[in-house]
C-alpha cells in the first residue's frame, strides 16, 4: 500500500509541477511580448533624439564656418595692420638717418668755421687767451684745435 501511495504521489507533484510550468510559461510570453511593445515606442524616442542630435550638431557646425570667417577677417585685418604699421616705421627709420646725416653735417660745417676762424686768428697773431675770449670756447679746445688742424 505504501507503494501505492508513493507513486500516487509522484503522479500528483508531476501533474502540479506540470500546470505550473504551463503557466510559467504563459507569464513570460506576455511579459515578452510587453517588453517588445516597449522597445518599439524606445526605437521612436531615439529616433526622435538622433533628429534633435542631428539639428544640434548642424547648428554647431554652422556657428564654427560663421566663427572661422570672422576669424579670417580678422587675421585679414591684422596683416594689413602691420604692414602699414611696418611702412610707417620704415619711413619713421629714414627720416631718423636723414636727421643724423643732416645733424652730421650741420656738426662738421660748424666746426669748420670754428678751426677756420682759430685758424685766421692765430695767423693775425691772437694769443691762445685772447682767441678763446673772442670765440667763447675754452682754451683746451684751442690748443687742441690748433694741435690737430692747424700746422
Amino acid at each position: 500500500m505504501a507503494f501505492y501511495l508513493i507513486i500516487l504521489i509522484g503522479i500528483f507533484l508531476i501533474l502540479f509541477n506540470y500546470n505550473a510550468i504551463k503557466k510559467e510559461h504563459k507569464s513570460f510570453n506576455s511579459i515578452l511580448n510587453h517588453e517588445v511593445d516597449n522597445m518599439d515606442e524606445f526605437k521612436v524616442l531615439l529616433g526622435e533624439n538622433n533628429e534633435q542630435f542631428n539639428q544640434v550638431i548642424f547648428d554647431i557646425r554652422k556657428e564654427l564656418e560663421d566663427i572661422n570667417g570672422k576669424f579670417n577677417s580678422i587675421v585679414e585685418m591684422n596683416k594689413k595692420n602691420n604692414e602699414i604699421t611696418v611702412e610707417k616705421v620704415e619711413t619713421y627709420d629714414k627720416i631718423e638717418d636723414n636727421k643724423s646725416k643732416i645733424n652730421t653735417e650741420a656738426d662738421q660745417f660748424s666746426n669748420n668755421i670754428k678751426i677756420n676762424e682759430i685758424s685766421d686768428l692765430i695767423k693775425q697773431g691772437f694769443s691762445i687767451e685772447d682767441i678763446a675770449g673772442k670765440l667763447n670756447i675754452g682754451k683746451g679746445e684751442v690748443l687742441l684745435i690748433k694741435e690737430l688742424y692747424i700746422k
